[in-house]
């Protein structure tokens, strides 16, 4: 904000420092140097100003401003108006357009008010120039940002004039950086402002976000920056979860790799990548990556029969714990066993588990990989079982167990754990399970999704970032624990000290009625929100959670690739995702896009 200081700098020291006679004052613009220039000034702005309404002005390349404020002595300014009034009601008395007397008889009651604030609420009134300048290298250029400068005010209810060729040299002082400013050109354009407005309108508000230990996820939509930091809590954002929403090809997987990256340099990344989109990414980042798709021998095993543990939780009954696990992740599997079936099954694996010596007393923490049971040894055990009873029941669970156990697909699940987590990045990649069932993906997720679990329970002192793509996969109504548990993490991780990231473009899998009361739980327990383009339906859907107003269902309607509503906590921000050139290069090098 400049303040007129005549006798600071005069117009010598400009010629010194500006040379006059470098400059061309050509029809109503300026040439200087290699650039062209146009100064406008702002002569009307409505009473209800909005918030950050120059930064929505200047929101354009090379445009800047110069705002000049004189205090007003009020006793004077009352004297003024009242004279105002006067003059005003007999212009209404003698007018003979409607239009015209309307205008006056309005102009009277914004003088009144201007009266009551300044003697009743004791308002303080300055006057205030706004001069504008644009500038650009070529002149076509220097028009088209002039028109659009002119849109803009025209939408923020501004009005501008352009200096003309009689008063272009001094605007152009006006707006230089030396404070010198002609008092016939600031008398001829000033206006009348209460200083509470112009202080409350926060006129460079650009609606960033800035935290101090964040880093650059993108800008606003008039150049601010937005720099969150998902790890700070406060009143408004309880947790740092992230949950990511958008069409096909709108930048979702953008986002989450650049949130990859940055979270990396201080957390523990555990992702599961249902598309293969993160492999070359991490591995180029010195990651571990398994494929646990089975397709590949003796890789990204995770035995679902290996007894999960967490350091954090005291007096656990591990196994009894373990077992409701199994009862879930043998539900997704075979949706079509009955009670009775479900029953023997479970009598199986208690049996099966106390040959192994393993009870309710076992300290599970010190067993190795290969002293839990695997698949095989339960087929044995019910085959066992069958031949000596010859149950029908048990001819059922010998010949659901048996292609995941010795049969064409038991490398998925059948042998001992053989992958870890001591790297600080570890992808969970089961792109080469997309051909298989609905149910067996649907099963390694949960499984893989349990083991993550117990990595990021087992020590509260390491910062974990879990990211779950696709995890629409886990909504079944046919076995909502796998929602519920989805559920639990997003609630509760924020006390293990991690964030968890979940991503989809099937809003709909999350919001359907039978889905809704655990979709609504999973997203409401995420501080940070990402939404990128979205159809109709899908803003219908999340409109009931995140309340969008009708500019920012027309921005998500109409969004280009990068364009989303960033919203955390109170806080919502129309962004533009930016990858820096070391994020473009992680990504391009790995085949990213």
């Amino acid at each position: 904000m400049l303040i007129k200081k005549p006798d600071v700098i005069n117009e010598q020291l400009l010629n010194f420092i500006v040379p006059v006679s470098g400059i061309e004052f050509q029809k109503n613009k300026i040439f200087m140097g290699e650039n062209y220039y146009k100064v406008f000034t702002i002569i009307d702005y409505p009473m209800n100003i909005q918030i950050g309404w120059l930064a929505k002005l200047l929101s354009n390349l090379g445009i800047f401003a110069s705002i000049h404020i004189e205090p007003v002595d009020n006793s004077m300014l009352l004297q003024a108006v009242n004279s105002r009034i006067r003059q005003a009601r007999g212009l209404a008395k003698t007018a003979k357009d409607e239009v015209e007397k309307q205008r006056k008889e309005l102009e009277i009651e914004e003088a009144k008010n201007m009266i009551t604030e300044i003697d009743q609420n004791n308002e303080v009134i300055s006057y205030m120039t706004i001069y504008v300048m644009v500038f650009s290298q070529e002149l076509k250029e220097l028009e088209e940002k002039c028109k659009t400068v002119r849109r803009i005010a025209s939408m923020l209810k501004l009005k501008l004039r352009p200096m003309t060729n009689f008063s272009i040299k001094d605007g152009f002082k006006a707006i230089s950086p030396f404070e010198i400013t002609d008092e016939n050109v600031n008398y001829n354009f000033r206006q009348n402002i209460f200083m509470n407005d112009l202080t409350g309108s926060y006129l460079f508000n650009t609606n960033a976000l800035i935290e101090e230990k964040g880093y650059l996820i993108g800008k606003t939509d008039v150049g601010g920056l937005v720099i969150p930091d998902f790890w700070k809590r406060g009143q408004d954002v309880v947790n740092g979860n992230i949950a990511i929403f958008g069409e096909s090809g709108v930048g979702k997987s953008t986002t989450i790799k650049k949130i990859f990256i940055n979270e990396s340099i201080t957390s523990k990344i555990l992702l599961i990548d249902p598309q293969g989109e993160y492999v070359d990414m991490a591995k180029q980042m010195n990651g571990n990556v398994f494929d646990c798709s089975g397709l590949k021998k003796n890789e990204g095993i995770i035995n679902p029969l290996q007894i999960r543990v967490s350091d954090s939780e005291n007096n656990i009954n591990y196994l009894t714990k373990h077992l409701q696990f199994l009862q879930s992740f043998f539900n997704i599997l075979f949706p079509t066993l009955n009670e009775i079936q479900i029953s023997l099954l479970d009598e199986v694996l208690e049996e099966l588990y106390k040959s192994f010596d393993i009870d309710e007393t076992t300290e599970i923490d010190k067993l190795e990989n290969d002293d839990f049971p695997i698949l095989e040894d339960l087929y044995d055990l019910i085959e066992e079982k069958y031949n000596n009873t010859k149950k029908a029941d048990y001819e059922v669970l010998l010949s659901i167990i048996r292609p995941i156990s010795i049969g064409q697909f038991k490398s998925i699940w059948n042998g001992y754990t053989n992958v870890n987590s001591k790297n600080d990045i570890t992808v969970f990649d089961t792109s080469n399970l997309q051909g298989f069932s609905i149910l067996y993906k649907r099963a390694q997720y949960y499984n893989i999704l349990s083991y993550i679990w117990e990595i990021v329970t087992r020590d509260v002192k390491e910062k974990v970032c879990v990211i779950a793509e696709e995890c629409h996969i886990l909504l079944s109504k046919d076995v909502t624990q796998t929602a519920e548990f989805l559920k639990y993490i997003i609630a509760t991780i924020r006390k293990y000290n991690g964030i968890a990231l979940v991503a989809t473009q099937t809003v709909g899998d999350f919001m359907n009625n039978d889905m809704k009361i655990y979709g609504q739980s999973i997203i409401s327990n995420c501080g940070n929100k990402f939404i990128f383009r979205s159809n109709y339906k899908d803003i219908s859907d999340l409109q009931e959670i995140c309340g969008f107003s009708q500019s920012e269902k027309e921005i998500l309607k109409n969004a280009t690739k990068g364009e989303c509503i960033f919203i955390s906590g109170n806080k919502r921000i129309h962004t533009k995702i930016i990858l820096l050139e070391m994020e473009k290069e992680i990504i391009k090098d790995s085949g990213g896009r």
